[in-house]
């Protein structure tokens, strides 16, 4: 069959209108002439809360009118739009679960060529993001109103022939800038001011209108006891209005005489003050990761001491266990070449046990065992290594001890997740000398340091996100002697910092992870703890996009 070219413009008018209407973020419905719904797009009943599959056949427009929408269909909306075929106003809607949401709404009648009504669109918009930032503007207007009026300037505008249009006396009102008990709104300057004030004012607001710029000077009034110094800005608007703030100086005047002298010791002092109040805040964090990894180190010592008996006790006993296991075993193979032939009641015993693959795995479950027991051993040893900051005097330790002990206990973040593939290390480790130092210290600076570049690489590898990216998450230790120092380079390929920030990083209060994820305190500490602590170095090299390299150089033993 073939079909017309006027057929298929229609078909094709009609699916092309439906797309549209389907793509339209506002809510749109057809009723017929008693309110029933004919057609509804996909959001419209997400704002009244239908499901797409929903039956809407037997459902009126008047379902999802708040009692607001029905007294203005009732007093005015029909009857307006009879007359003129649309009404357009402001009321609200009601969804399936009966919350009421304000739309602006629109009601346009369907009329046919001839002029009969078949029915009528409804299109409504959501105005609670609307109204959300108009309440928002609202209090924002209200605030600085009442900064304006709290504000001790004295604030007003001008225009370009000199007219005040506003004016805010300030909360200082002890020496007004005007004359008392006068409403300067409307007047002009020359009407409020002395002479020579109105040439001095004249000349700031001609020259800020013309230049466009903000204008500024001081000048000098007498005052009922004593001289009164103040400052004028002039700031232009858009409309050849000026906004003139006028700041009382008199007081800061007053001062600046007696302050010159202790000007540079007060600065000291304030110096003095700021760097006092880092090394508190940093001393008050220090104390805080102290008692943490002391309280470790206690809990370490407790759990190492209840752990070791029953360790022990297995240990000792799994060789005995496996002797006896050995010789029971070999009894087993004597008997069966001595008595191959079996009584049923054995036989079956053999097949229940299956003894052929219990002879095999045994000794598989007693090397088991035997490296849970070493685990065992090892987790609670690198626990005690990690945290001893019990001990206040430095000693010579293996920095490849305090490495290994800090990975182990940040094993379980190194694993592979859910949308991440796993941090591989590599350990280039050189031959180091005793390291005299604060074990417990230098420990905390490897586990900010290597917590660090977990934290980037999560970020940087996040969500699969190995696709166009060759290298998988890496984090590289190398040490190495130099000179009469031991360097420890923590390096990984993760997201890097840019050139600006890193001369901030160290810092104390200073981040660059999201809000909620990290204090600012961890490198400041380290650099504390390296250079301070240890007369050592820390410093970092890093390019965005290609990784971060942290360097810890401190003396080695004496």
């Amino acid at each position: 069959m073939q079909l017309s070219n006027s057929y298929l413009s229609s078909e094709l008018k009609l699916k092309v209108s439906g797309n549209i209407l389907e793509a339209i973020a506002d809510f749109v419905c057809i009723c017929d002439n008693e309110g029933k719904l004919l057609y509804l797009n996909s959001a419209g009943r997400q704002l009244v809360g239908l499901s797409e599959n929903e039956d809407i056949t037997q459902l009126k427009i008047t379902n999802f009118w708040s009692k607001k929408t029905l007294k203005i269909f009732a007093d005015l909306g029909f009857s307006q739009a009879l007359q003129t075929g649309f009404w357009q106003g402001e009321t609200s809607l009601l969804k399936k679960d009966g919350e009421e949401i304000p739309v602006s709404l629109s009601l346009l009648l369907n009329c046919l060529n001839y002029g009969k009504i078949e029915g009528f669109s409804i299109i409504a918009r959501d105005r609670r993001c609307q109204l959300k930032l108009e309440a928002e503007k609202h209090e924002i207007e209200a605030k600085n109103k009442q900064i304006l009026t709290a504000i001790p300037d004295l604030i007003f505008r001008l225009n370009k022939e000199g007219i005040f249009l506003d004016y805010f006396p300030g909360s200082n009102k002890e020496d007004s800038f005007f004359p008392a008990d006068i409403d300067i709104k409307g007047k002009k300057i020359e009407e409020v001011l002395s002479e020579d004030l109105t040439q001095w004012t004249r000349y700031y607001l001609e020259e800020s209108l013309a230049t466009g710029e903000v204008k500024q000077g001081e000048l000098m009034l007498p005052g009922k006891e004593c001289w009164q110094y103040y400052e004028a800005r002039y700031i232009p608007g858009d409309r050849e209005e000026v906004v003139v703030i006028i700041r009382d100086l008199t007081d800061r005047k007053r001062s600046e005489a007696a302050q010159r002298v202790a000007e540079a010791r007060e600065r000291e002092k304030a110096l003095q003050l700021e760097q006092t109040l880092q090394q508190l805040q940093t001393t008050q964090y220090q104390l805080i990761q102290a008692e943490k990894l002391s309280s470790l180190g206690q809990m370490s010592a407790g759990i190492a001491h209840e752990i070791n008996n029953p360790l022990t006790f297995i240990s000792v006993n799994l060789s005995f266990v496996e002797k006896y296991l050995k010789d029971l075993l070999k009894l087993v193979e004597i008997y069966q070449q001595e008595y191959p032939e079996y009584s049923p009641a054995i036989k079956k015993c053999i097949e229940e046990i299956e003894l052929d693959y219990l002879k095999k795995d045994l000794p598989s479950l007693m090397r088991s065992m035997e490296m849970g027991a070493n685990r065992i051993r090892n987790i609670i040893k690198s626990m005690r290594n990690f945290s001893r900051l019990d001990e206040a005097e430095k000693k010579k330790v293996d920095l490849h001890d305090g490495l290994d002990s800090t990975l182990l206990i940040l094993q379980h973040r190194l694993k592979a997740k859910s949308g991440f593939p796993g941090i591989k290390i590599i350990k280039e480790y050189g031959n180091l000398p005793l390291v005299e130092c604060y074990a417990g210290l230098i420990n905390q600076v490897f586990m900010n340091l290597l917590s660090n570049g977990i934290d980037s690489l999560e970020e940087y590898f996040q969500d699969n996100s190995l696709t166009g990216k060759k290298n998988q998450p890496t984090i590289r230790i190398c040490t190495e002697k130099v000179g009469q120092r031991v360097r420890v380079k923590i390096i990984d390929n993760g997201l890097g910092i840019p050139l600006d920030k890193q001369k901030k990083i160290f810092e104390p209060c200073y981040t660059t992870k999201p809000i909620g994820k990290g204090t600012g305190m961890g490198l400041s500490i380290s650099h504390s703890i390296v250079v301070d602590k240890h007369g050592g170095l820390l410093f970092c090299n890093s390019n965005p996009g290609q990784g971060s390299e942290f360097v810890v150089e401190i003396p080695q033993a004496k």
